[in-house]
């Protein structure tokens, strides 16, 4: 009586590496990785692990029992020790590919007589597969890990240690440091930990963000204009803390939803804004016709200057008596303003 221990293993095959011509080689190299693998058993007889040769045969279906045959290998003779065998089975089908596979083997002592079918099937699965290529590899296509049916490049299928906390879907580089990848993070790791330094083109180059043909080193789409709780193309700092946020014509410095100081070198040092200073200031005017005229600012904003005119821009000296700023606005006197519309301006702006 024939009893089986099964484990099933998978390496891609050396076979299965098809060498091209010299000349070929010399510009790019090509591998392929083929459909042969490697399985390996444990076979026991009365208890104890079988020894000598035996014929083998596999066959494949698509369910653990009944289902579709999708085909069969015999390997006759094949040498057994101490209960153990490896065998490499090429159906001509990815069998891991296959949304389901399982194998179905049947062995008897070699020379002849009925097939013991051991049981149950075996699913077809990986375990601790490995495919090692020496040499530089050119992919002309897809490559596929896991999933079936992927469209473009590198697909790797979910929930593989997803997240980065487990290992990550696709690792580049080694120990010493590697990019390591999931579903939506990309980490710098080295020796294992992160997180570490990570370099966008190192040697120069524009990067876009949402941007098609970046024209500067670092180009960011337009967003929505800067309020006190969101918006803004860039946000520096947690949101719902001390930020400061940038939209195409914007900086504003926030703290959990509230507009809040905007400090520039807070330890000396100049500011060189490259042209008119206009920072949160307003220009505010009354008209009308009198020798008095006053203007008030806003709210929270006190008057830094100010000026009057009349309607036609001109203001004879010996008319205007005295023009000066109160706390929050700017009062015109005139002698005689012979009628004409008088106007008051402020220059106002919150100040601390």
């Amino acid at each position: 009586m024939l009893r089986s221990k099964l484990l099933l293993s998978v390496t891609l095959a050396a076979g299965a590496v098809a060498a091209a011509p010299a000349s070929a080689r010399d510009e790019a190299p090509e591998f392929s990785l083929g459909t042969a693998f490697t399985y390996q058993g444990s076979l026991q007889q009365r208890g104890q692990p079988a020894e000598g040769s035996h014929d083998l045969a596999f066959e494949l279906y698509d369910s653990a029992e009944g289902g579709v045959f999708l085909g069969r290998i015999d390997r006759l003779d094949h040498p057994v020790a101490g209960g153990a065998f490896a065998v490499e089975l090429d159906f001509g089908v990815d069998v891991f590919a296959l949304d389901t596979a399982w194998l179905e083997v049947q062995v008897r002592p070699a020379g002849g007589g009925a097939y013991t079918t051991l049981a149950p099937r075996q699913r077809a699965a990986s375990v601790a597969g490995a495919c090692v290529v020496n040499g530089d590899v050119l992919i002309n296509g897809e490559l596929d890990v896991d999933p079936v049916g992927a469209q473009v490049g590198i697909d790797v299928a979910c929930c593989n240690s997803a997240d980065l906390a487990g290992g990550g879907q696709l690792v580049l580089g080694g120990f010493l440091q590697e990019l390591a990848f999931d579903n939506d993070t990309i980490q710098s790791r080295a020796f294992g930990a992160a997180p570490y330094q990570f370099t966008i083109n190192p040697q120069g180059g524009n990067v876009g963000i949402g941007v098609a043909s970046p024209q500067a080193p670092l180009q960011l789409p337009g967003a929505p204009d800067v309020a006190p709780s969101s918006g803004g193309a860039l946000v520096i700092g947690p949101v719902n803390g001390p930020n400061i946020a940038v939209d195409q014509n914007e900086i504003m410095a926030r703290n959990n939803g509230s507009v809040t100081t905007l400090t520039l070198n807070a330890n000396g040092g100049n500011v060189n804004l490259g042209g008119s200073l206009g920072i949160g200031y307003q220009i505010v005017t009354h008209e009308e016709v009198a020798e008095i005229v006053f203007v008030q600012c806003p709210a929270g904003k006190k008057v830094l200057g100010g000026g009057c005119y009349t309607d036609d821009n001109v203001i004879s000296p010996d008319l205007l008596i005295l023009s000066h700023p109160g706390n929050n606005g700017w009062q015109c006197f005139y002698e005689d303003s012979s009628g004409s519309t008088v106007t008051a301006y402020a220059i106002c702006a919150r100040v601390h």
